[in-house]
């Protein structure tokens, strides 16, 4: 993947295989920490849950901040629907090419409803030391968001932030 910068905007560009052969390199690749969310529980408007960092080799100076957003599955209702640029298409896009340009009963996934604490992560939400093997947990409460449709199609999604580079 090749960062790409134009009148300040980043973009990323995959080249030589394309988005496979990158995943692939990805996913294989050592990821010298993670993040582990447990005793998630969903109270009333709000979810409760801990998060453990876990690192893999020995880290310093490191300027990681958690982030957490809270997904929604099975999203339908009226309003919501699929706009579809595939429609009669001359080229073969999954069956997309033979459905409408507007798609009305389209059932979405992964639906982001809210990121907490910001786009930053939470700052000191991880050490600036980790040592290989060592766990840190902290307990996090957020209220969720009105626009959630069935609370029990949400999940919490963790991320960590390297705020040096923002990756």
């Amino acid at each position: 993947m090749k960062t790409v910068e134009k009148d300040g905007v980043k973009k990323y560009v995959v080249e030589g295989g394309g988005m496979e052969t990158y995943f692939l390199e990805e996913i294989n690749s050592v990821t010298p920490t993670e993040v582990v969310l447990s005793n998630i529980v969903y109270d009333n408007n709000q979810v409760k849950f801990d998060a453990t960092v876990r690192a893999a080799m020995d880290q310093n100076n490191l300027n990681y901040r958690l982030e957490f957003a809270v997904i929604e599955d099975n999203v339908w209702e009226s309003g919501y629907y699929q706009k579809n640029s595939y429609s009669e298409g001359d080229i073969e896009v999954y069956g997309w090419e033979d459905k409408p340009s507007v798609i009305r009963d389209f059932v979405f996934d992964h639906v982001a409803r809210a990121i907490y604490d910001d786009y930053n992560g939470i700052e000191n939400s991880v050490p600036s030391q980790l040592l290989a093997g060592e766990e840190h947990t902290t307990s996090y409460t957020f209220d969720l968001p009105k626009t959630i449709l069935t609370p029990g199609n949400v999940k919490i999604l963790a991320m960590i932030i390297d705020e040096t580079d923002g990756t």
